[in-house]
């Protein structure tokens, strides 16, 4: 009887000890995942075919910036679509990165922080534009007078010879304010325009003043 109790007892106790081993186990086991996408274009939502997407893995502790390790790279197909195989590990956080010659390859907007099992994942990038602008001055100014636009030339253009054109990179199919500064005779003018630049095109603007 006495062995019969125990035998009785263990069997008892036996199908939960198995569930609290699986669960001890499990609590820090890697879950086999995977993340599907498309990469669009920004301005027109269509796929941007061939461009260069990476998964990284980053410590979910660190705080600040992005990082990581890349895992994988790989070229999304005709459709801009990609796909990604991993292993999930508890404590770190994931993100998609996509790339492409003449878009805008900044990290602030062609990243995409990915979960479990996502099928749907979007990751943007913005087209380029280019503003040529040509400065010349037709009117007769001290040496000591300058132009300066758009802050982008931080120093300007002094003296009453200046015949010049500078390239601006924009961002494409977006609408920009161009402002510029004249300081002659003690006297600042300033005029502002708005100009359209498409997506991979320049776009040439004059400043005669």
């Amino acid at each position: 009887m006495k062995y019969f109790k125990k035998h009785h007892l263990f069997l008892f106790w036996f199908p939960y000890a198995c569930i609290f081993i699986s669960i001890s186990c499990n609590k820090d086991k890697n879950i086999f995942s995977g993340v599907s996408g498309t990469v669009l274009d920004k301005t027109t939502n269509t796929p941007v075919a061939e461009a260069e997407v990476a998964l990284f893995e980053k410590d979910a502790e660190i705080f600040g910036g992005l990082g990581g390790v890349m895992l994988e790279s790989k070229f999304a197909d005709a459709n801009g679509s990609f796909h990604f195989d991993f292993t999930e590990r508890n404590g770190y956080n994931y993100y998609v990165q996509a790339i492409k010659s003449q878009y805008w390859n900044d990290q602030s907007s062609n990243i995409t922080f990915v979960h479990y099992g996502e099928e749907d994942v979007i990751v943007y990038l913005q087209p380029e534009g280019y503003l040529k602008i040509y400065i010349n001055n037709v009117n007769i100014y001290e040496p000591s007078d300058h132009i300066s636009v758009n802050g982008t030339i931080e120093s300007g253009f002094y003296g009453n010879e200046v015949d010049t054109s500078v390239i601006i990179l924009t961002l494409g199919s977006l609408t920009h304010q161009l402002s510029w500064f004249i300081y002659h005779d003690g006297s600042i003018e300033n005029d502002v325009d708005y100009i359209y630049t498409p997506a991979f095109d320049t776009t040439y603007y004059s400043i005669l003043y």
